[in-house]
């Protein structure tokens, strides 16, 4: 049964209790006429809720109270000029934090963007002691308003998706993002399907890319305001306010391309310093294959830039050294089954056309030839048995791994390494096999050993 409630009108609740539909200041209220109390009744409306807070407040607040407290009166400033400006309500102030109702999710992404650009050209201008970095979490949700104060999953979400924003950044919900993809020009970086405290679905969380946002998505709070002119001057130097008039529009029109450009520019080499920073890590660590992902992931908006094409020969040059780290797992791994004497899996590493031409029974025969050295199961160990340096060969079509075997010779208990002969390994289907056909009378120059002629009951060079 549906019931429309009326100002006035009483309902019965439970036995001997009614109660009483009234208008207090705004507010509808529930009261029970017997008792003299009252009760809110529950109004719900979809609303974005913007939270912000300012980075660093409590370590701030340690070392200068006065000066933590003029950041948090600065940050109230600039977010209420930005709700007056874009039709928000500041519902309340928890500590340095701020929570901001609006009724559209553009203009809570507007004035989001120019909160952070406000606050970016006030640090332009200000030492850096005295700069302030704050951060932005925007959620779209269902909210229970309880007088002035608003509650609810959308609150909370907002404050947490907040903390996962850079300071002097924007971090959105999925919600917010599908509403406003296709009336502002922004662009966003999906971070992942994040678990929030006490909320019990994953919350998509994307961060907006504040250098790439357009000029007409937003502008700094407070750039409309125009300082006007005496109505004297213009009439008195009518001709003069033309040319100085046209020669401005023209001034910044220039001044303006040269501006773009530039910051285009500074933007394309922060990135470039971001990406090229990563992958230096992996390189160090000896992931070249993470190293060049790290590197692909420059943003194809700055191709025509210097730095794309620093990118592209790094990764490049980085491309061989990720064959020959996939050459030496796959030579690593057919050691291991030879060791272990498994034919079958060591058979897995030899290129299938040669399978097929020599048969399985010869393939097994040639499986003890290794880089050009006899290896006997029980004297060469895998312990005693080391993968060097691969050469890539044939445009990347072959490989030759250079092996050195750890042996004992008459008169030397402590024993040496000993140079083998290279393996060669072909590349087939975008796989690395070994190849055990006919020894190859040509190797590339660099890739010709001097091997070393052991005595008998050593190991002895394949001849």
């Amino acid at each position: 049964m549906v019931v429309t409630w009326k100002l006035g009108m009483r309902f019965l609740i439970r036995p001997g209790v009614a109660v009483k539909l009234i208008n207090l200041s705004g507010v509808l209220f529930l009261v029970n006429p017997g008792s003299g109390g009252f009760m809110p009744a529950e109004e719900r409306r979809l609303a974005a809720i913007m939270f912000s807070d300012i980075c660093g407040y409590s370590k701030a607040m340690e070392a200068d109270e006065q000066r933590a407290l003029g950041l948090v009166s600065l940050h109230n400033q600039v977010v209420q000029s930005g709700a007056d400006q874009y039709g928000g309500r500041i519902i309340k102030a928890m500590g340095d934090g701020l929570l901001v109702e609006f009724s559209s999710a553009v203009n809570a992404v507007k004035c989001a963007v120019a909160v952070q650009e406000s606050i970016g050209n006030y640090n332009k201008e200000v030492p850096e002691a005295d700069r302030i970095f704050i951060r932005i979490g925007i959620h779209l949700g269902d909210v229970v308003v309880a007088g002035a104060d608003i509650l609810g999953d959308g609150v909370n979400v907002a404050s947490r998706i907040e903390p996962f924003a850079e300071p002097g950044g924007i971090c959105i919900s999925r919600d917010i993002l599908d509403l406003v993809s296709n009336k502002l020009e922004i662009q966003a970086v999906h971070i992942g399907a994040k678990e929030l405290k006490n909320i019990s679905k994953q919350v998509e969380i994307y961060k907006i890319l504040l250098d790439a946002m357009g000029s007409g998505s937003s502008r700094p709070i407070g750039a409309q305001t125009v300082r006007q002119q005496k109505p004297g001057w213009l009439g008195s130097h009518k001709s003069r306010v033309v040319w100085i008039s046209v020669g401005t529009i023209l001034f910044l029109f220039l001044a303006g391309g040269v501006c773009k450009k530039a910051a285009l520019r500074k933007t394309a080499e922060r990135e470039y310093r971001n990406v090229t920073g990563l992958a230096e890590r992996f390189i160090k660590s000896g992931e070249p294959g993470k190293a060049v992902a790290e590197l692909k992931k420059y943003p194809s908006r700055f191709k025509d830039t210097p730095w794309q094409v620093q990118i592209n020969r790094q990764i490049e040059e980085l491309e061989p050294a990720i064959e020959e780290a996939r050459v030496k797992v796959r030579c690593s791994a057919f050691f291991d089954a030879v060791q272990k004497e498994d034919w079958v899996g060591a058979a897995a590493f030899v290129a299938p056309t040669q399978v097929m031409e020599l048969g399985r029974k010869n393939v097994e025969l040639r499986l003890q030839v290794v880089g050009g050295l006899i290896v006997k199961l029980g004297k060469v160990t895998r312990e005693n048995l080391k993968i060097g340096s691969v050469e890539i060969a044939d445009r990347g079509k072959s490989a030759y791994v250079n092996v050195e075997v750890f042996a004992r010779e008459p008169g030397n208990s402590e024993g040496k390494w000993h140079q083998g002969k290279p393996s060669h390994w072909i590349l087939a289907d975008g796989e690395w096999y070994l190849d055990v056909g006919p020894v190859r009378e040509s190797l590339p120059p660099k890739e010709r050993m001097v091997k070393p002629r052991l005595r008998p009951g050593t190991l002895r060079e394949e001849r």
